[in-house]
């Protein structure tokens, strides 16, 4: 088993996250990929024994540096990525395995992902139909418990079992190398925000299932790399829109003006929100555990 996690500037968060990774109990090899980091955390991990590391010359982003690593493996088991602001639980890596090795034509499975305060991100959702996605887009800004927007999010997905959705976050993902070579890799026109939902498609596409193992449990402290709210918020929806229309064949491409435009509100909406709270604005909100 082997774990990618893509370094860019992520010190300390890249050492608790390895920490997590060797107290597994399911043994992981592991890789990290460097994207030009200048904050001197790739002289650290170069000093590791324990670490691969792949230098990439310059910041190719996620995806781009998830396939860097993924071309110097040579495995065709399971993968495992991770943020290097994420922690996992001992046992969440067998969890994983365990589920993907019950499901054959399962692609990727992921974990249920917490926020340092317990709270659960929505790190599970479907393929939204046009009203669920109007509603997330827009009210789910300002009421992101409504229809729509749990719906999106698979809120009432069980927590104590196995479940099938539609996509899953890239922030903890047990992959299938077969699967994952097979369709692609990850789209490295996304540079951040929004691969993984591309990611998935393809694996939906190609046939292929995403489950959700809620028994596996990892921590995600969000925007360890990012440092720039406001530009992050505009890649994140100029990937949106990016996707959409990557996806959106014949007469669907008729309906790009209309999602270009709610895209556009939905940013001034949450760019505003952005500024009258006077803090950075998650994109990964929680929720309280289910019981």
């Amino acid at each position: 088993m082997t774990a990618i996690v893509v370094n860019y500037n992520s010190a300390p968060d890249i050492f608790e996250c390895l920490d997590s990774l060797r107290a597994s109990d399911h043994p992981v090899e592991l890789v990290v990929v460097d994207n030009a980091s200048s904050d001197g955390s790739v002289d650290q991990l170069a000093a590791l024994d324990d670490v691969r590391l792949v230098r990439s010359a310059r910041n190719v982003g996620f995806g781009g540096g998830v396939n860097l690593g993924v071309r110097t493996v040579d495995a065709d088991g399971a993968i495992l990525l991770v943020n290097p602001d994420a922690t996992l639980a001992p046992d969440a890596v067998s969890s994983l395995v365990a589920t993907l090795e019950a499901h054959p034509l399962a692609a990727a499975v992921g974990p249920l992902v917490a926020n340092p305060d317990g709270t659960v991100q929505p790190s599970k959702r479907i393929f939204p139909s046009w009203t669920q996605a109007a509603m997330h887009s827009t009210i789910g800004v300002f009421w992101p418990g409504n229809p729509g927007t749990r719906a999106y999010v698979c809120a009432d997905a069980p927590e104590d079992r196995p479940s099938r959705v539609g996509w899953l976050s890239a922030s903890v993902l047990l992959i299938r190398a077969a699967d994952f070579r097979d369709v692609g890799m990850f789209d490295e026109r996304f540079f951040f925000y929004v691969e993984d939902l591309d990611l998935c498609r393809r694996f939906a596409d190609a046939g292929k299932e995403l489950w959700f193992e809620p028994r596996a449990e990892a921590v995600h402290a969000w925007g360890g790399s990012t440092r720039k709210p406001t530009k992050q918020l505009w890649q994140h929806h100029t990937n949106l829109f990016r996707y959409v229309r990557k996806h959106s064949h014949g007469w669907r491409s008729a309906k790009l003006p209309i999602v270009a435009l709610g895209l556009s509100a939905r940013f001034a909406l949450l760019f505003a929100r952005m500024k009258l709270l006077r803090r950075r604005l998650p994109a990964h909100s929680g929720h309280a555990r289910k019981g």
